[in-house]
């Protein structure tokens, strides 16, 4: 159920959870793991089962996010690596996490659910040096794998407002908003 919320959260879907048991559940769209199902009286034109293994798979196609033909995402550097994903110009994930190296599985999680044809990344340039270990390990890992990789001035990116509708979502981290501008605006190529 957490790995759920975090990606419904995540991708800006709105979801209730039933507070007791035996009750009639209906909705457009329902989806349950194999231990509620037991318990609740399902009346749904789309119930999706899911597990742990495939609830990826089920939220984001729920969500309307499959097969992109881009996948890009913003990454701004500093005390953590903020990323804000969009398939298709539609953001479709968020997120914070320490090291690269975490940073690079999230990667390849949205690169395997996605399936885009290009993955363009856009790195923040850091305004001061702290960052510049990070900054080579992570375009020397982007480039490694085949990303598309921009360097952008990340200047004034956590106060501006993006420029394009991001479905209700109302961002409230600095880094995250960063990251989202981040991967609006364009850079200069890395090869």
């Amino acid at each position: 159920m957490r790995k759920f919320a975090k990606l419904a959260d995540e991708l800006g879907l709105t979801y209730s959870v039933p507070k007791e048991a035996g009750v009639k559940v209906s909705a457009d769209i329902i989806i349950i793991d194999d231990e509620c199902l037991e318990h609740y009286e399902i009346n749904s034109n789309a119930a999706y089962l899911v597990t742990n293994s495939n609830v990826e798979n089920v939220v984001s196609e729920v969500a309307g996010v499959r097969r992109a033909s881009v996948l890009m995402v913003g990454v701004d550097l500093g005390a953590s690596i903020a990323y804000a994903a969009f398939a298709d110009k539609e953001l479709v994930s968020t997120g914070k996490v320490c090291e690269p190296k975490d940073f690079f599985q999230r990667l390849r999680e949205l690169m395997n659910l996605i399936e885009p044809r290009k993955v363009i990344i856009k790195v923040g340039l850091p305004e001061t040096n702290d960052a510049d270990n990070v900054l080579d390990e992570v375009i020397e890992g982007l480039l490694k794998i085949g990303c598309i990789t921009y360097l952008v001035d990340e200047s004034r990116t956590s106060t501006e407002a993006p420029k394009i509708a991001l479905r209700g979502l109302n961002v409230k981290d600095d880094d995250i908003l960063a990251a989202i501008n981040i991967a609006l605006r364009s850079g200069m190529r890395v090869t």
